[in-house]
């Protein structure tokens, strides 16, 4: 997990790096800049490249949390599940890890930092809401 974390601050900082260089370019040259296509499109791919490592990074640091919490908490067929099978049993009121603190926190976690889905998205409901057809 801490190569994971320490991965995202890398490709953050690179990025960060690469967008003010490519906008100090980009003022210094605007007349060129407009003329070649290129410069945009090859700053845009390299921006690209490093979003998704720094995607990619933090993603896995939630699988690998998943893992963790399945290993410290979990019944042995639970030690392979990845975040989302965990915040699934954690949403689930019928499930023990529903009823836990960890739960409690993955649950807020995934809700602010993956949100995928609004309130009322079947991504978000607990699993009774969802057999009640809500």
């Amino acid at each position: 997990m801490l190569y994971r974390a320490q991965a995202v601050g890398f490709h953050v900082d690179l990025l960060q790096w690469q967008f003010r260089r490519i906008t100090h370019e980009a003022n210094t040259k605007l007349a060129a800049v407009r003329q070649d296509r290129s410069f945009l499109y090859n700053a845009r791919r390299f921006l690209t490249y490093l979003m998704d490592d720094v995607l990619f990074n933090a993603i896995s640091m939630l699988d690998y949390t998943g893992n963790l919490v399945g290993v410290s908490l979990g019944k042995p067929s639970d030690r392979h599940l990845k975040w989302n099978g965990f915040v699934k049993a954690a949403r689930d009121r019928n499930n023990p890890l529903s009823r836990t603190r960890v739960g409690q926190v993955m649950v807020a976690a995934d809700t602010e930092w993956v949100g995928l889905g609004g309130a009322d998205s079947p991504a978000r409901l607990p699993a009774d809401a969802k057999a009640a057809g809500h």
